[in-house]
């Protein structure tokens, strides 16, 4: 009976073990050596070669390990509350589309504390996290450490002058840690020097929607005046 072209089928099984053949060298069946040319080596290289960049494709997606390595800062950073915080801020994929597993990224990674002991352990836990999703996942994931900054501990007398002018001028107050960089921690390093913060709507701080009342900024403006007065002997 002959098939029409409409029942026509490819046997999968011997299509399979066609393709193995061409790729495998050696003992044949009837006892016989099958050497490969120069030519067939070549072949079975490069055929070999494609089907390892086939598997490792479907196997290495960047993009799915830099999701795991967001959640892997964000418990590391929990790991080490109250204080410590992180986040993956940036990524830059190398070569976007639509239809495809992504191959590299570039991706940023911000931690922060005030405690450098703390610091450190965060630092370790990361890497640690990191190795093994990669290893896991089989992605190279290179780290390199970019900007690493100790704490900054203000003058004290300039501190000490800054909370005397709120106390005389009958504001709230506290100290606090701040986890941003600052003009200055930089200007600290030179002469002494000391901040003045003010509150903003729900702590929100560092962002659009910042929001000081004009009232608490006046308040802000007054500790400072008085804060210099005090320093240069102006006032008490």
């Amino acid at each position: 009976m002959t098939k029409t072209a409409s029942n026509l089928q490819i046997d999968s099984a011997r299509l399979w073990g066609t393709i193995h053949e061409t790729a495998t060298f050696g003992a044949t069946p009837k006892g016989g050596v099958l050497t490969p040319s120069a030519e067939d080596t070549q072949v079975r290289d490069w055929f070999r070669k494609a089907c390892d960049g086939v598997l490792g494709t479907l196997r290495r997606d960047a993009l799915a390990t830099l999701s795991e390595i967001v959640l892997a800062v964000e418990a590391v950073a929990k790991k080490h509350r109250p204080n410590a915080v992180g986040t993956v801020g940036e990524a830059v994929i190398a070569s976007p589309s639509r239809n495809v597993i992504l191959g590299e990224i570039a991706f940023t990674a911000d931690l922060r504390i005030a405690d450098g002991a703390i610091m450190d352990a965060l630092d370790k836990d990361l890497r640690a996290a990191i190795a093994e999703i990669a290893a896991r996942r089989k992605v190279e994931v290179s780290l390199d450490l970019v900007w690493c900054k100790p704490q900054t501990h203000f003058n004290p007398k300039l501190v000490d002058a800054v909370q005397g002018a709120a106390e005389m001028l009958g504001y709230s107050h506290r100290r606090i840690t701040s986890g941003a960089g600052h003009h200055g921690c930089n200007l600290n390093t030179r002469i002494p020097a000391a901040m003045v913060f003010v509150p903003c709507k729900d702590g929100v701080s560092h962002n659009e929607l910042e929001d000081a009342t004009q009232s608490d900024c006046a308040a802000g403006a007054n500790v400072l005046m008085h804060t210099v007065l005090a320093l240069a002997g102006v006032a008490a």
